[in-house]
C-alpha cells in the first residue's frame, strides 16, 4: 500500500459510518449491506470467474441465502462459476470413494470416518457473509473512537443505533465509558420499544380497539429490527407497512 493511502482510508471509513449515523438502520448494519453491494457489483462484473473467487468458493461455497442472490443477480454466468464447483466435487467424491475402499484393517473405524468427513466438507465460509462482517466490524472499531467524544456520542444518540448484535460486537471494543454509553442507550431505546408494545397490547383488548390505530402497529416490526437488524435487500423478504432496507423510517425511533 502506498505511503498515506491507508490514512486516507481510514478517513474515508470514518466518513461513511458518520453518513451511516444519519440514516436510517443499525448504522453497522448499514455498513455491511454496502460492503454486500460491492461484492456483488465485482462479482457480476468479473469476479465470477476469477482465480481467487473460484478458490475462496470452492473451500466452502455460498450461503444458502447468498447462492441464490446470486443467481438472481448474475443469471447463466454462474455456469462457469458451478462448472468449476462441480468438477472440485467430482474430485473431492472420487477421494472420498478411495477413502472408503481403504476402510477395514489397516483404518479404524473412527480415523475412517474423520478421513471421510475430512474429504467432504467444504468448511470455509461464505465469502459475502465474510465481507459484509468484516466490513461491519472495521465500523465498530471506528465507533468505539468515534464515541470516544462528546459530538460523536450525540451524533449516534440521535442515529437509530445498534441492533443487538452489533452493539455486541461494540462492546467488545470499547472501553468503560464508551460501553457503559452503549449500554445506557440501549436500555433507553428497549424502553421506547416496550411502551410501543405495551401500547399494541392495550389497543388489542376489546375496550379500546375502536381507537385509532398508530405507530404501535409496527412495533413488532420495530423489535425484530433491534434484535436482528433491518431487511438488507438480501432476501427480498417484504414486510407490511416496511421499506425492504433500511427499516426503520425516522431516524432515532
Amino acid at each position: 500500500m502506498f505511503a498515506g493511502s491507508e490514512e486516507r482510508w481510514e478517513v474515508i471509513l470514518e466518513a461513511e459510518l458518520w453518513e451511516a449515523l444519519g440514516q436510517s438502520g443499525c448504522p453497522l448494519c448499514r455498513l455491511a449491506h454496502a460492503a454486500e453491494q460491492t461484492y456483488w457489483t465485482w462479482f457480476v462484473l468479473e469476479n465470477y470467474y476469477s482465480g481467487p473467487t473460484l478458490e475462496t468458493l470452492c473451500r466452502g461455497g455460498f450461503c444458502r441465502t447468498h447462492a441464490w442472490r446470486a443467481a438472481q443477480l448474475a443469471g447463466n454466468r454462474l455456469a462457469a462459476t458451478y462448472d468449476v464447483l462441480a468438477r472440485d466435487a467430482q474430485e473431492r467424491l472420487r477421494t472420498a470413494l478411495g477413502v472408503i475402499g481403504a476402510s477395514g484393517a489397516r483404518v479404524t473405524r473412527r480415523r475412517w470416518r474423520a478421513l471421510l468427513a475430512g474429504t467432504l466438507e467444504r468448511k470455509g465460509p461464505c465469502p459475502v457473509c465474510q465481507t459484509a462482517a468484516q466490513r461491519a466490524g472495521v465500523g465498530a472499531r471506528h465507533l468505539v473512537v468515534l464515541l470516544a467524544e462528546e459530538g460523536g456520542r450525540a451524533r449516534y444518540a440521535a442515529s437509530d443505533g445498534l441492533c443487538w448484535n452489533h452493539l455486541v460486537e461494540a462492546c467488545r471494543l470499547g472501553d468503560h465509558p464508551v460501553t457503559a454509553f452503549l449500554v445506557e442507550d440501549f436500555l433507553v431505546r428497549l424502553g421506547r420499544l416496550e411502551e410501543g408494545l405495551q401500547e399494541f397490547f392495550r389497543k388489542s383488548d376489546y375496550r379500546f380497539a375502536h381507537e385509532p390505530k398508530g405507530s404501535e402497529q409496527q412495533a413488532y416490526l420495530d423489535a425484530i429490527e433491534r434484535f436482528s437488524g433491518p431487511p438488507d435487500g438480501v432476501s427480498d423478504i417484504a414486510v407490511p407497512g416496511r421499506a425492504r432496507f433500511p427499516g426503520r423510517t425516522t431516524p432515532g425511533a
